[in-house]
């Protein structure tokens, strides 16, 4: 349509809209009821302020609350580091507390075992000793019970443990050492586990994994040492 005529279209609504609104009721009320929905009135600009200012409060909760959030965390973090820097203390002083009862273990058998030892297996130990078996590539194992001997004529080293209470783990980790030990030393091995109390369980997993490895409680040693001393 030509630009004139859209105009001259125009001028006339123009003219005749004021005449219908004052004399078609219909018209007039069609009109305001289009006016009313595109249009936001007073009192929805009030609505929507309210609906603006309780969602500003609502989010100054929620960050305040996030902060509250954030010191907790940040003291939980710092009592977990407490708590862990404090188990790993008592770890230290409980493994400090095994290793000098180990140690009394040892102490109080040196001088037995090689008899009981020599009853059992045939084999002749002379002193029985603490030593660290180093390896060519520098790593190291801690023996508690190290002894050189001889066997029907041929050479044997006696590898020992001492534990407190014996458990799988412990029984894992030896075999381990006594491969390394194995293949330094180029000899046969007596294995042998020396401690206060093993649950049955555990024996059994022992016997039925590794039989090579001899047991012995201290209990037991206690009463053959007196056996072979009142001998």
């Amino acid at each position: 349509m030509p630009i004139s005529l859209i105009k001259e279209e125009t001028e006339h609504i123009l003219r005749v809209l004021p005449l219908l609104i004052k004399r078609d009721e219909q018209f007039r009320g069609s009109l305001y009821t289009i006016l009313g929905e595109s249009f936001v009135k007073k009192d929805d600009f009030s609505e929507l302020r309210d609906i603006v200012k309780e969602l500003a409060v609502a989010q100054k909760r929620t960050e305040a609350r996030m902060e509250e959030l954030a010191v907790a965390q940040k003291k939980t973090e710092n009592e977990l580091q407490t708590l862990t820097k404090t188990v790993k203390a008592v770890q230290k002083e409980l493994g400090g507390i095994s290793h000098v009862i180990g140690y009394e273990l040892e102490e109080k058998f040196y001088l037995t075992l090689p008899e009981i030892i020599k009853e059992d297996f045939g084999a002749e130990f002379e002193t029985l000793e603490r030593r660290y078996l180093v390896y060519p590539d520098g790593r190291d194992d801690e023996i508690n019970i190290y002894a050189e001997g001889s066997l029907n004529g041929e050479k044997i080293y006696l590898i020992g443990e001492s534990k407190t209470q014996l458990g799988k783990g412990d029984i894992d980790d030896f075999v381990m050492v006594l491969k390394r030990a194995k293949n330094h030393l180029k000899e046969e091995l007596l294995p042998i586990f020396l401690c206060y109390m093993v649950h049955p369980n555990v024996e059994s997993y022992l016997k039925e994994k590794y039989p090579q490895i001899k047991v012995y409680k201290s209990f037991e040693l206690k009463k053959r040492a007196s056996l072979l001393h009142k001998a």
